[in-house]
């Protein structure tokens, strides 16, 4: 796992050097080489940041089957987000709140994504 955490901070390092195009290998190592919940919602969270969601939704996608989080469901939200799925990020985001009620940022992350789906009581 040193070796998956290594290839994590290095991609770490590439994003914030605005380098995505080039972590985007060190990401696909670290998820390779750990099947670490920990590591792998780290690696979800990066991809995200690199503006790839179709790649964080892969990763979460098994992971938060055998092992659900508030932390994967709000990660799976912005993913979806991202890719434009606004009522399934608002869901995901739902979850997140109800496993984790009193975390301010999962809130906060349900209360944007609701703001952006249209008004129910106009159907």
């Amino acid at each position: 796992m040193d070796r998956a955490r290594g290839r994590l901070a290095i991609a770490r390092c590439l994003l914030r050097l605005g380098r995505a195009s080039v972590a985007w290998v060190d990401l696909r190592a670290a998820a390779s080489m750990s099947t670490d919940e920990a590591l792998q919602l780290d690696v979800a969270a990066l991809w995200i940041e690199a503006k790839r969601p179709v790649e964080a939704l892969e990763c979460l996608a098994s992971l938060q089957k055998a092992h659900p989080s508030a932390r994967g469901f709000a990660l799976q939200a912005r993913g979806l987000g991202m890719a434009g799925r606004i009522p399934e990020a608002e869901r995901a985001a739902a979850v997140a709140v109800e496993l984790e009620p009193g975390n301010v940022r999962h809130q906060e992350l349900l209360e944007r994504l609701q703001s952006l789906l249209p008004d129910k009581s106009s159907r």
